[in-house]
């Protein structure tokens, strides 16, 4: 009795990361959340997710060193309650298909998304270096590792990965 978007069926199966038993647990979790209709939206609200496209303009705003843009994204997601942690885990994943994607080229394949976001995974990792995407992704894993574990701010741990982020290039 469930109506439920494609996208929102996506997200599920890109969370359970391959496990059945997983899926099913979060199809329910989402179901209670969004009651009849579960669309995209409720999907993330419900697992404390960030849209896919948050995650493509904070990293769009990097590839062009503008960090107003990516610390503005940041405090979005601050804003919106979202747990900075799992930002910092789907950022990691992100940037991972990212440098797939322009690794790959047309090989590059995710099962956990759907084709219009695969296709906007390989057409976006057009515009970036396999190198910068490679070091932002260490960079992003090590910030993952403070604020889950050493980090009693985790905003400031990740505004000064952002920072570190944007001005990749003149760190160099």
């Amino acid at each position: 009795g469930i109506q439920i978007a494609g996208e929102a069926l996506d997200i599920i199966a890109a969370e359970a990361a391959g496990s059945l038993r997983d899926s099913q647990s979060l199809l329910d979790q989402v179901a209670a959340y969004a009651g009849g209709e579960v669309t995209a939206e409720l999907a993330n609200e419900a697992l404390g997710l960030v849209d896919s496209a948050v995650l493509f303009d904070f990293t769009a705003a990097l590839r062009t060193a503008d960090a107003d843009a990516a610390l503005q994204v940041v405090a979005g997601v601050s804003r919106a309650g979202r747990d900075l942690g799992q930002f910092v885990r789907q950022l990691c994943e992100h940037l991972k298909r990212l440098l797939f994607a322009r690794s790959l080229a047309d090989k590059f394949a995710d099962e956990g998304l759907g084709a219009e976001l695969l296709d906007r995974y390989r057409s976006t990792s057009q515009s970036w270096d396999e190198n910068d995407l490679l070091r932002l992704l260490m960079m992003a894993v090590e910030t993952g590792h403070r604020v889950h574990r050493e980090m009693p701010q985790p905003r400031m741990e990740l505004e000064l990965f952002t920072m570190r982020a944007a001005h990749l290039d003149r760190a160099i």
